[in-house]
């Protein structure tokens, strides 16, 4: 077999012998590059593919987390603040609140509240989930004042910091004094549902309690 291998090979032009070396070598890095460096490449794209949708996934984890962070903190500011209101609002809304303000008005103001009307309270809104009601008592207040005392009256009120104001407010001229006599409803609001008990002002001479304050009021 070597000896027909030789005389095969002494046959072919020794030119002709390196082209098909030189093809045989060009086949086998063909070869190796399909079935070694090509799977290997596969391989690395692969894993490229997979280290990428890591990547994305760690940065989504990131973002969500980030997110997170900002809508508890966004949660408690609005907490906070919902709690900050809910505090403004006194638990309830008696006879006593009324004449207390009104006595203020008298004190601070050329003002004369002659006479006051309360009405029961009125449900204007319910929370279902949290229980709390909110409640507007309105309170008529029957009074003789000058035009400039009048209008500090308004003012007091919207700027008292209490949770109350001016619904509706008539006025006319009394010809017998001078003044202008008029009626004002202010809406006195309330909270009830929440963990706040109510206490009642101090108003001397006033029995607390009684059906009727006015019996007993100087």
């Amino acid at each position: 077999m070597r000896e027909k291998m030789t005389l095969w090979t002494e046959k072919i032009p020794v030119k002709i012998q390196k082209t098909l070396l030189y093809a045989g070598g060009i086949l086998l890095i063909v070869l190796v590059y399909v079935f070694v460096f090509q799977s290997m490449n596969l391989k690395c794209q692969e894993k490229q593919i997979e280290v990428s949708k890591g990547q994305k996934e760690a940065a989504r984890y990131t973002a969500m987390k980030s997110k997170q962070k900002e809508n508890e903190a966004e949660t408690k500011r609005m907490k906070d603040e919902i709690a900050a209101l809910l505090a403004q609002f006194p638990a309830d809304v008696k006879e006593e609140d009324a004449i207390v303000h009104a006595d203020a008005i008298e004190e601070s103001l050329d003002v004369s509240v002659t006479n006051l009307r309360f009405e029961q309270k009125n449900l204007m809104e319910k929370g279902e989930k949290s229980q709390i009601s909110l409640f507007a008592r309105p309170i008529e207040y029957t009074f003789l004042s000058g035009y400039k005392d009048m209008k500090s009256m308004i003012a007091e009120i919207a700027e008292s910091g209490d949770m109350r104001n001016v619904d509706s407010i008539t006025i006319g001229y009394d010809g017998e004094t001078g003044l202008l006599q008029g009626t004002m409803v202010t809406n006195y609001y309330s909270m009830e549902g929440k963990e706040i008990e109510y206490k009642a002002p101090n108003i001397l001479g006033v029995n607390i309690g009684n059906d009727n304050v006015f019996g007993t009021a100087k």
